[in-house]
């Protein structure tokens, strides 16, 4: 069975390094929030998440704030591993490289990043892979993709006291023709148009020692972001509360009435609280439906049966309604997206 996808939101510290870096650059974090519905003193309050509309609107900010291709690497440099909290310090106190993976792999919720994290094989490469975990925004790919390899190879040379771990970089976008720059910066091979980025290294640095390692310190710190994580799952934001319902039940999208008292809110409630997270039912529903849409497209289902599962009475609707998604027929997108 598919999953369904899994909307990420963060928490707001995860906007301090990239705060800092516009600060050097010589921007305010007021002109890097323009727009979010964030203000600086929002910043100060503890437990509070960013949406992932905030976000992108923060980032867009940040693009055009700054006209350089490397903005994305610079993020990335900036997110140290005290970043992460308690995360951070288990890594810190892992015995090998291939543990300290291991917790990030576990506990990428953890993370900002809006990708799965995995360790896996490729071309004979211990692989630090990160896969998209749902489609981000075209405009925005470039950027998380470059910060995320960034801050992952910054972060592996810190914790291993290593100067140079990669022997090659994919990244899923396809570069601007700047493979100099990008190999500059990674001091190693990258490879564009990938299905997914990595960091890809000799697997013997699995087994390598890691400097802090402390076996008590990380048994106790693993079990702390067990709680953490299930903490998080626990007090998702409202629009992730409306989506979980409506992924409920595979195959069935319940109506606006229905959310309303499975919320425990009447109807207008529902609508003013969604109004309020600039959202509303239809565009929540238009955003599930395209997302699973992507998902089945990208297996052996027809476009009949996708058609039915997303609960359209007739295939023609369902097409129209992908193209005005994403540009695509079903069937482009089936072409381009052919899982092999």
């Amino acid at each position: 069975m598919i999953s369904p996808p899994t909307f990420k939101n963060h928490h707001l510290k995860g906007l301090q390094p990239v705060l800092r870096v516009m600060h050097d650059k010589g921007f305010s974090a007021e002109q890097c929030l323009d727009g979010s519905g964030l203000s600086v003193d929002d910043l100060l309050r503890d437990g509070q998440s960013l949406r992932l509309e905030q976000e992108f609107r923060i980032y867009r900010n940040l693009q055009n704030l700054v006209d350089s291709e490397d903005l994305g690497l610079d993020l990335g440099q900036a997110f140290e591993l005290q970043n992460y909290g308690v995360l951070g310090y288990a890594i810190l106190s892992a015995a090998t490289v291939q543990e300290a993976l291991e917790l990030v792999a576990d506990f990428g919720e953890l993370t900002f990043s809006h990708f799965n994290i995995a360790i896996r094989n490729i071309d004979d490469l211990a692989g630090f892979v990160f896969a998209p975990s749902y489609e981000l925004p075209d405009d925005l790919l470039r950027i998380y993709s470059d910060r995320d390899l960034s801050a992952a190879i910054t972060a592996f040379n810190s914790f291993s006291m290593q100067k140079q771990q990669a022997t090659k970089i994919h990244l899923v976008h396809d570069g601007q023709n700047n493979v100099e720059r990008y190999e500059q910066f990674f001091r190693c091979d990258v490879v564009f148009n990938q299905p997914c980025n990595a960091l890809l290294f000799d697997p013997r640095l699995l087994q390598g020692i890691l400097p802090q390692r402390d076996a008590q310190a990380a048994i106790y710190l693993r079990k702390q972001c067990e709680q953490l994580l299930k903490s998080f799952s626990q007090q998702g934001g409202f629009i992730d509360k409306v989506r979980r319902l409506m992924l409920a039940e595979p195959g069935q999208f319940p109506g606006i009435k229905s959310l309303a008292e499975q919320l425990h809110l009447s109807e207008r409630s529902l609508r003013r609280r969604l109004q309020e997270e600039n959202s509303s039912y239809q565009k929540l529903l238009n955003d599930t439906r395209c997302e699973l849409a992507k998902q089945y497209l990208k297996t052996g289902l027809s476009i009949e049966h996708i058609a039915e599962l997303l609960k359209y009475s007739e295939t023609a609707n369902f097409s129209h309604a992908f193209k005005r998604w994403t540009g695509l027929s079903p069937v482009q997108f089936r072409n381009q997206n052919t899982l092999s």
